[in-house]
């Protein structure tokens, strides 16, 4: 699929609504769909002018956090320990097994870009224990 003015070119999987509903479904992002990488820190990110980051399957549970710009939408993607998928078309590497996605929204739910939401992992003594990275 592919993302145009800000949401996917997929059809919504879920078409019949209640006869006289008074909402109707917009599909945001779907699997396969590339944003621009987000990249620097929560509450100042910029985009990659040219890397991009995959929406991967399977999309399992989901986070939303308010700004008073837009939204924030954590998605945990449920693939088994020995799964790979692919950063993006832009980006060389795989992800394997699950991971948790950050993704940022404006106010009209058009998507500004995604990440890796985890970078580098930390013990509780502060101790930094290794970066994420990806295989090739």
């Amino acid at each position: 699929m592919a993302i145009q003015n800000g949401r996917t070119t997929a059809p919504a999987y879920v078409n019949k609504l209640p006869q006289g509903a008074q909402y109707a479904l917009v599909p945001l992002l779907t699997v396969g769909d590339e944003v621009p990488l987000l990249q620097g820190t929560f509450g100042s990110f910029t985009t990659s002018d040219t890397d991009k980051f995959a929406f991967t399957g399977i999309p399992d549970g989901l986070g939303i956090y308010e700004t008073a710009t837009g939204y924030y939408v954590f998605v945990s993607h449920e693939l088994g320990s020995s799964i790979k998928s692919d950063f993006s078309t832009t980006v060389t590497g795989q992800i394997t097994g699950a991971r948790v996605s950050l993704f940022q929204f404006d106010k009209d739910w058009k998507v500004i870009g995604g990440k890796n939401l985890i970078e580098k992992a930390i013990d509780s003594t502060g101790t930094e224990l290794g970066k994420i990275t990806f295989t090739t």
